[in-house]
């Protein structure tokens, strides 16, 4: 009788332990594509990632494929929380993230062989939260994690180009840094960014683009050694939720091009700090361009 009980006992066991197999199994299916002859692409239903590998370039998906052949991860996109792409893909295609958008997607990994990252491609990601750039991309085109929900964003060394608006009006944004070896930050790339309080130039950096930060939240910049230009209300503050900035050093005695309205609608508390040598041609060029007349400039010896 014991013997007969400890089997039923034993069967049942089995029977939960296969029951739960099955639930389990259920839960974690993992669904695979392709797109294309280069592309594939795997999601787990249970953890939500999707990963994509494959060589070369991702082709671009257009709005009239869409019922034609669109690949299946389409249907699934608002499902998808983490992303990664990975393998010898080499560029992310314009408007990637479809009409339907990755409306869910929190954290974005891109591969070591990314070099670049095409026009729209992560448009419009509300949730997006953090994203890791490889070194070695180079291109960060027009529109490319604009209206996202990036925290903060590094930009690695190898990058040549931030596109027109590439992070424009992130507005959860709040940080940027730009890693030695950029020399540009392209224009109106974190534009309208109304939580941006702190950019981190490199000693590399040559160039601030028109409007890069305008209406950002940003209260101290400095401006560092090598930069020779200075853009079209690169700095204006006209448009901000709140006017912010207070102080502004200039360590480049090299700056040749200055724009209009750097810092157009300014604060009555700014001060820009500049190097003493170069104090009155700075000061002449920026009230050429506008500079309020209440802005002081103040000469630093510490800085040249």
């Amino acid at each position: 009788m014991i013997n007969r009980v400890k089997v039923m006992f034993f069967v049942f066991t089995l029977c939960i332990c296969a029951s739960l197999c099955a639930g389990t199994e259920a839960q974690a299916k993992i669904k695979r594509g392709k797109w294309k002859d280069n592309v594939s692409w795997t999601y787990d239903t249970k953890t939500k990632e999707f990963v994509v590998t494959g060589k070369g370039e991702i082709a671009e998906l257009y709005e009239t494929e869409y019922d034609i052949c669109a690949p299946k991860w389409v249907w699934i996109s608002s499902d998808i929380r983490s992303m990664k792409i990975e393998g010898r893909i080499t560029k992310i295609s314009n408007f990637f993230s479809g009409i339907s958008g990755f409306s869910n997607m929190t954290s974005l990994e891109l591969g070591k062989n990314i070099r670049e990252i095409g026009e729209g491609a992560f448009w419009g990601a509300p949730k997006l939260k953090s994203v890791k750039l490889n070194v070695g991309l180079r291109k960060i085109k027009k529109d490319a994690f604009q209206h996202s929900g990036l925290r903060k964003v590094v930009i690695p060394e190898s990058v040549e180009k931030i596109g027109l608006h590439a992070f424009y009006n992130c507005e959860k944004l709040r940080k940027v840094t730009l890693r030695e070896g950029v020399k540009d930050t392209g224009v109106a790339s974190f534009c309208y960014c109304p939580k941006l309080e702190k950019v981190k130039f490199p000693i590399s950096l040559k160039r601030i683009g028109a409007r890069a930060f305008e209406a950002s939240a940003l209260k101290t910049v400095t401006i560092p050694e090598n930069v020779v230009e200075i853009g079209n209300g690169a700095f204006d503050q006209k448009w901000a939720d709140k006017v912010t900035l207070k102080k502004v050093t200039i360590k480049s005695k090299k700056i040749t091009k200055w724009g209009k309205d750097i810092f157009n609608g300014a604060s009555r508390d700014l001060v820009i700090h500049v190097p003493a040598s170069k104090k009155l041609q700075y000061e002449l060029a920026l009230r050429a361009k506008g500079l309020p007349s209440y802005v002081r400039v103040v000469g630093e010896a510490s800085l040249g």
